[in-house]
């Protein structure tokens, strides 16, 4: 693990004084646990913060989609999970990818609109306040994959469905 996490950073010194001349923000997105390296908060905080300590302008991506996967390594999901979210700086945080996950079905990215997976509305409002009154993203991409051909003849409708519950969330 430290071989790969030097190894990383090595990248890392290379890769970002470039993004940053272009005018980029060079982010670390969390994997999915099925990757089996960087798909806990705390692997991904360590080497941000390595990176930081070296003055290199790195931000960390949370995927909460990816999170969930934890689920299937047999890591629990604990009832409160989005107080995982609070152990995250602010000050690591530029944008964030949200979409949801369903255990056991291995569902990526549903609709978040009557979602089967863990992002209920109830949820999903929690999760708008962490980000409002903590995190404070600049950017937030909503991913959302269609699995389904009734899904995909309806994509435009879903979307714009979506899109409105999302915005009401926020």
């Amino acid at each position: 693990m430290e071989k790969i996490e030097e190894a990383l950073l090595s990248t890392l010194r290379d890769i970002v004084p470039y993004a940053c001349e272009k005018g980029m923000k060079f982010h670390l997105e969390n994997n999915v646990s099925f990757d089996n390296i960087y798909w806990e908060i705390e692997d991904i905080l360590r080497v941000v913060k390595k990176a930081r300590e070296e003055s290199l302008e790195v931000y960390f991506n949370f995927d909460i989609g990816h999170w969930f996967t934890r689920s299937e390594k047999g890591r629990d999901i604990p009832p409160d999970f989005l107080d995982e979210m609070k152990s995250i700086p602010p000050e690591y945080i530029w944008e964030l990818h949200l979409n949801d996950f369903v255990p056991k079905k291995i569902i990526f990215h549903p609709p978040l609109i009557n979602t089967p997976g863990l992002l209920e509305p109830g949820i999903l409002n929690e999760y708008f306040a962490i980000l409002k009154n903590i995190l404070k993203p600049e950017v937030v991409i909503l991913e959302t994959a269609f699995k389904t051909a009734d899904q995909l003849s309806r994509r435009w409708e879903l979307l714009e469905e979506e899109t409105r519950y999302i915005r009401d969330m926020m």
